[in-house]
Parts: C-alpha cells; sequence; structure tokens
C-alpha cells in the first residue's frame, strides 16, 4: 500500500507493524475505508499477511486491527452504517472476510462475529443503505444474503444461477 500527501503527484510505501505496505509480495489490499467518527483508515488484506489493518494517521503508518477475527481470516471488504447497526449509539463497521461478516462498534477494539454467509463462509462483499439505517448485504460467489438489524439476523435474497 502506497500514500500520497499531495494529491498524487509523488507516493510512499506504508510502514508500521504488520506494515501492510511491507506485505506488497504476500497479500492484497481488498478495499480500503475512512471511518468517519474515529478518523480512521482501515484496509482489509487477503493472502499470506491477511488481516484488517488500521492507520490513524492518514496511511502514514499501519497496525494490524484483528482482534476477534479468527487467526488467518481474510478480509475482502469493509462498509460503515451510521445508524442501525450493532453498536447501540453511533457507527458501526462491517468487515467481510472469509469467515463471514465481523462488526466493530465505535471506539470498539474487538471484532465479534455477525453472521452472515452462512455457515461461516468466504463473504466477498458488503453493502449498506445510507438511507435506511439497519439494512445490511453481503455477498458470496454464488449468493446475496440481507439484514435489515444490522447483521443480528440474515435472509438469503438472491442466488447465483
Amino acid at each position: 500500500l502506497f500514500t500520497s500527501g499531495d494529491g498524487g503527484k509523488t507516493w510512499h510505501l506504508a510502514r508500521g507493524a504488520g506494515a501492510v505496505g511491507a506485505a506488497a509480495d504476500s497479500a492484497t489490499v481488498q478495499t480500503l475505508l475512512w471511518e468517519s467518527a474515529s478518523k480512521t483508515l482501515y484496509a482489509a488484506v487477503s493472502g499470506a499477511d491477511s488481516a484488517i489493518y488500521i492507520s490513524r494517521d492518514n496511511g502514514a503508518h499501519w497496525s494490524s486491527a484483528d482482534d476477534g477475527l479468527p487467526p488467518q481470516t481474510s478480509a475482502f471488504a469493509l462498509a460503515e452504517m451510521a445508524s442501525g447497526g450493532v453498536a447501540t449509539t453511533g457507527p458501526t463497521l462491517y468487515a467481510a472476510t472469509s469467515a463471514g461478516v465481523f462488526a466493530l462498534t465505535s471506539g470498539g477494539s474487538k471484532w465479534q462475529w455477525a453472521g452472515g454467509c452462512r455457515p461461516r463462509g468466504t463473504c466477498d462483499s458488503l453493502a449498506t443503505d445510507p438511507l435506511t439505517p439497519g439494512l445490511l448485504y453481503a455477498g458470496t460467489a454464488q449468493t446475496v444474503y440481507t439484514s435489515t438489524d444490522g447483521g443480528q439476523r440474515w435472509a438469503k435474497v438472491a442466488s447465483a444461477r
């Protein structure tokens, strides 16, 4: 992962503990998400150095943020739900992983399993609807699941033909 502080004119390799940038040959940064409440940048990473990484300084330094995820869990997508998620107040961050969907509440430090992609299978994508609190979609290679209560209950809504 590279960062730029000048609108993309120059780029620098990211640094940090388990640096996302240092994992370039053995991992893939699947997606980035800016979490507005905590002003934190998240990176979902799959491959040999899989994890979720965080940066609190606009991507200059990174550290692992995978407490609560099963070991060797690849992360593929991230989504923020402003309200209606598992957090009683404030936003909830969701991660689509090789072990299902996980949630992190604002200010929280440990991911909790939020179901989806049953049974604990790989989720490749996530989507929320900012106009509908609690509405969450999780996709696999074959199926789309939806939750109307922020990931507490899930239903299959579509399957690949």
